[in-house]
C-alpha cells in the first residue's frame, strides 16, 4: 500500500514509524516545520524509543525535489530503506505532489490526514482532485464525514473516499459500548478518559486559546476538560444518542490513558458473565483490537501495545444494574495501529 501523510505531530510520526514497520511505501509526508528537526524527531523519540539500528534519516536534495532519505535495521536484521518527497505547505490545497513533471498523488492509495486542522471533507476533497484515492482524518470530523470504528461499525463502509478514524478514546469506548448495549442494553453512561497529557496544553502555566485549566502546567497537575469522545461515539454508534456524555482527566503521564465507563443497564448481569462475553468478541471479531488484563498492570507496562483497548478485569464493579467498567490504551501506537488497520481495510474495498 502507498501512504501519504500530512502533519508529522505525535500521530504523523508514530502513523510513519509504524507504516515503515509494516512495509508500507511512503510517497510523500507534509508539515510546516523543518524537516531536519523532523528527521531528527523521527529517529528519535523520549517515548518509544529509536526508530530502529543502525538508524539513519536525513534530508537530501534529488535535482529540486526535497527528500527525507530513512534507512533502518528491522528486528528481523533486514535493512529498510526509503527515499520519501518531503513538503511544508501550510494547507492540503497547496501541496505539490509533483516530482520530474509527473503526478506522484496518483499512485497514492491512502492520505492520511493527521495535522488536526482540517477537519471536514470540504477541506480534504484537494487530496482527490490531485489524484489521491482515499483519505483517512486521524481525528474526530467537524461535519459529517463518515466516521468508521474497526469491530464496530466497520461493516458499513461502502466506498466513501473521505473518512474519519474518530478518536483514540471513541476506539477504546466504542467496542466495549457495542457489546454492552448489544446483548444487555444501556439505559445511560457517563465516561472520563483519563488521558495522558498532549501538545495542547502547557509545559508551564501559559495562555490557553480557549481552555482556563488547559493553561495550567501540564507536568505538575490533574488537569479536569473536556472530550469529544462521546460525540464521535453517537457517530459510530447511533444508539448511544441521548444515552451518555463524557468528560477527561489529563494526567502527568507522556502516553498510555484510561477510560472509566459507568453503565446503567436494562437488566442486571453477572460481572464473570460479562467477563466471559468480552473475551469471546477480543478472541473473534474483536481480535488485536479488544483484550482483558487479568495481571494487575500499570499505565506503562501498555506502552506500545497495538490494542485499542484493554479492560482491567479486576476494576469491573457492578452494584444492581449499574457497571463499572476500565479500560487502558495507549492513545498514540494504539490509535496509529488502528488509522493504518483502517487504511489497509479501506484499500482492499471497492478497488
Amino acid at each position: 500500500m502507498v501512504l501519504g501523510i500530512n502533519g508529522l505531530g505525535r500521530m504523523g510520526r508514530t502513523i510513519l514509524r509504524l507504516a515503515l514497520r509494516r512495509g508500507h511505501t511512503i510517497k510523500i509526508l507534509n508539515d510546516v516545520a523543518k524537516w531536519e528537526i523532523l528527521a531528527y524527531l523521527i529517529n528519535f523519540d523520549t517515548t518509544h524509543g529509536s526508530l530502529g539500528n543502525r538508524c539513519e534519516c536525513h534530508v537530501f536534495y534529488e535535482g529540486t525535489t526535497q527528500k527525507l532519505k530513512i534507512v533502518y535495521t528491522d528486528k528481523e536484521n533486514q535493512e529498510v530503506e526509503q527515499d520519501i518527497i518531503v513538503r511544508n505547505a501550510a494547507n492540503p490545497r497547496d501541496i505539490d505532489f509533483g516530482e520530474n513533471n509527473n503526478n506522484q498523488a496518483q499512485d497514492i492509495d491512502v492520505m492520511i490526514e493527521s495535522s488536526g486542522k482540517f477537519l471536514d471533507s470540504s477541506s480534504l476533497a484537494c487530496y482527490l482532485t490531485k489524484g489521491v484515492r482515499k483519505v483517512i482524518m486521524s481525528a474526530p470530523p467537524r461535519d459529517n464525514t463518515p466516521t468508521f470504528v474497526l469491530g464496530v461499525n466497520a461493516h458499513h463502509y461502502n466506498g466513501e473516499k473521505i473518512i474519519s478514524n474518530a478518536s483514540c478514546t471513541t476506539n477504546c469506548i466504542a467496542p466495549i459500548c457495542f457489546i454492552l448495549d448489544k446483548h444487555y442494553g444501556i439505559e445511560n453512561a457517563v465516561m472520563t478518559t483519563i488521558h495522558s497529557y498532549t501538545n495542547d496544553q502547557n509545559l508551564l502555566d501559559n495562555a490557553h486559546r480557549f481552555d482556563k485549566r488547559r493553561s495550567r502546567s501540564a507536568p505538575n497537575n490533574i488537569i479536569p476538560t473536556s472530550t469529544g469522545a462521546a460525540i464521535g461515539l453517537k457517530k459510530v454508534l447511533p444508539s448511544m444518542e441521548g444515552k451518555i456524555h463524557g468528560q477527561s482527566l489529563r494526567v502527568p503521564v507522556a502516553d498510555v490513558s484510561m477510560a472509566d465507563l459507568s453503565f446503567y443497564l436494562r437488566e442486571e448481569v453477572n460481572l464473570d458473565s460479562l467477563h466471559e462475553l468480552l473475551e469471546s468478541y477480543a478472541k473473534d471479531s474483536m481480535a488485536g483490537i479488544l483484550s482483558l488484563d487479568t495481571k494487575e498492570r500499570v499505565s506503562s507496562d501498555f506502552l506500545g501495545s497495538s490494542y485499542s483497548s484493554i479492560i482491567a478485569q479486576d476494576l469491573s464493579i457492578k452494584i444492581g444494574k449499574l457497571v463499572k467498567i476500565m479500560s487502558w490504551y495507549d492513545n498514540e501506537t494504539g490509535y496509529a495501529n488502528r488509522i493504518l488497520d483502517m487504511a489497509e481495510f479501506i484499500n482492499r474495498q471497492h478497488q
